[in-house]
C-alpha cells in the first residue's frame, strides 16, 4: 500500500501587543445619608475607614426611609475613575466592600442586603442575611455580570452603595451597622493577545502571537496528514510528523486558543493559495468554552483562499466562573479521492486575529 501525505505549513499572524496597565482606584464615600436622618459629616465618619466606629440604623422605624426601608446609603466617592483615550481603558472589574453587623444581636433584624444603584434601579448584590455580629461582604462585578451597566466610567462615577434591612419579630428595636463601605475598580489598558497551543498536553509548545501582518509573522509549525488508502476521510492532523502529537476531535484540537488579552478576538483561517493537489480537500470546525464565543462553526467547512472566521468574538474570561478563562477550539480534517499524486506537498494555512469588541 502506497502511503500519501499532505504537509501543512501553517502562520499565526496580526497581533497588535501592549503592555497591560493596572489602575486600581479605591474609592471612599464623601456624601452619604440613612433613614435616620443622621447628618452626612458624622456617617462619612463613621463609614470611611475599617476603625470599629460604626454608624447605626434603626431596623424597626425608618423615618426618612428611601428604596427599600431602613438603610445607610453612601451616594457619592471621592476619587473619580478617568477615561484614558491612549491607550483605551476597559473596566475589568468592580468590587464592593462593606463590614457591617447588628448590634445588639438576638432582636430579629433580618432581610438584610447589600446593594449597589446606577442613580435609576437598585440592584441587590449580596443577601439577605438575618441577625449577625460581624461581617466583611464583598460583590465582585467582572466581565458580563457588571450589573447595572456598570462598563463606563460615567456609570461608576455615579454608583451608590446601600445596606439596608429590617426588624422582623417586632419586639426589641433591631439595630444595624457600618462600619466600613468601599469601591475598587480595576480599570486597564485594552489589549490584544493570544495564545495558540498545539498537542503536547497542551503546555508545549506554545505561541504568543506577537506579529501585526502577515508578512511579519514569527511563529510557524507545522502539521501532517498522512494518508494510508485512497479514498479516505476525515483524517486527523499530526503535529510535527509526531503520531502521538495528533489531534482527537474537540478533546484535543490541532490549535487550542486561549485568550489572553482583554478584549474579544475573532480567528480567522485561510490558505495562501488554491494549489492542494487534486483529489485533498481540507476542512475545519471549531468550539469554544460554554459563553465563550458568540458564534462557532459546527459543520465542517472548506479552508479556501478566502478569509473565514471560525471563532468570532472570543472572549477573555467568565466561562465557567467570574475569573475563568475561556478558549476556543480548532479542528481540522482532510480526504483524499482517487487521482491524488505520490509525494509530500505543501501549502500555508494562515490563522488571522482581529480585535473586536471589549467583553460586556
Amino acid at each position: 500500500m502506497k502511503r500519501r501525505s499532505i504537509l501543512i505549513i501553517f502562520i499565526v499572524s496580526f497581533l497588535t501587543v501592549s503592555i497591560i496597565v493596572y489602575a486600581w482606584v479605591y474609592r471612599f464615600p464623601t456624601t452619604a445619608s440613612d433613614s435616620d436622618g443622621t447628618a452626612n459629616a458624622t456617617i462619612i465618619s463613621n463609614i470611611v475607614a475599617l476603625d470599629n466606629v460604626f454608624e447605626l440604623v434603626n431596623l424597626k422605624t425608618c423615618p426618612t426611609a428611601s428604596s427599600g426601608g431602613c438603610n445607610i446609603t453612601a451616594t457619592v466617592f471621592n476619587n473619580t475613575v478617568l477615561e484614558a483615550a491612549n491607550p483605551p481603558q476597559i473596566i475589568m472589574n468592580i468590587t464592593v466592600h462593606v463590614r457591617w453587623g447588628d448590634n445588639p444581636t438576638g432582636r430579629g433584624a433580618g432581610n438584610q442586603m447589600i446593594s449597589i444603584n446606577n442613580t435609576t434601579n437598585f440592584f441587590d448584590c449580596a443577601g439577605p442575611f438575618d441577625d449577625t455580629a460581624d461581617a466583611n461582604t464583598t460583590c465582585i462585578f467582572v466581565g458580563a455580570n457588571l450589573t447595572g451597566n456598570f462598563t463606563n466610567t460615567t456609570a461608576v462615577n455615579n454608583m451608590w452603595v446601600q445596606f439596608k434591612g429590617n426588624d422582623t419579630n417586632g419586639g426589641s428595636v433591631a439595630s444595624g451597622q457600618v462600619d466600613f463601605m468601599n469601591v475598587t475598580v480595576d480599570n486597564q489598558s485594552m489589549t490584544t493577545l493570544f495564545t495558540i497551543l498545539m498537542p503536547a498536553n497542551f503546555s508545549s509548545p506554545f505561541f504568543n502571537i506577537t506579529a501585526t501582518s502577515e508578512a511579519t509573522a514569527n511563529q510557524t509549525d507545522f502539521i501532517s496528514f498522512n494518508f494510508t488508502t485512497v479514498p479516505q476521510d476525515f483524517v486527523e492532523p499530526w503535529r510535527v510528523g509526531n503520531a502521538t502529537l495528533n489531534q482527537s476531535g474537540p478533546t484535543r484540537p490541532i490549535f487550542l486558543v486561549d485568550n489572553t488579552g482583554n478584549v474579544n478576538i475573532t480567528i480567522a483561517l485561510y490558505t495562501n493559495n488554491s494549489s492542494l493537489p487534486t483529489g485533498i480537500s481540507l476542512g475545519a470546525n471549531s468550539t469554544c468554552s460554554s459563553g465563550g464565543c458568540s458564534t462557532t462553526v459546527s459543520t465542517l467547512t472548506s479552508i479556501t483562499t478566502a478569509s473565514q472566521n471560525f471563532l468570532t468574538e472570543l472572549t477573555w474570561q467568565g466561562c465557567g466562573g467570574f475569573f475563568e478563562q475561556c478558549y476556543g477550539n480548532i479542528t481540522l480534517y482532510a480526504n483524499v479521492s482517487g487521482g491524488t499524486a505520490e509525494g509530500q506537498p505543501f501549502v500555508f494555512l494562515i490563522s488571522n486575529s482581529t480585535n473586536s469588541s471589549v467583553h460586556q
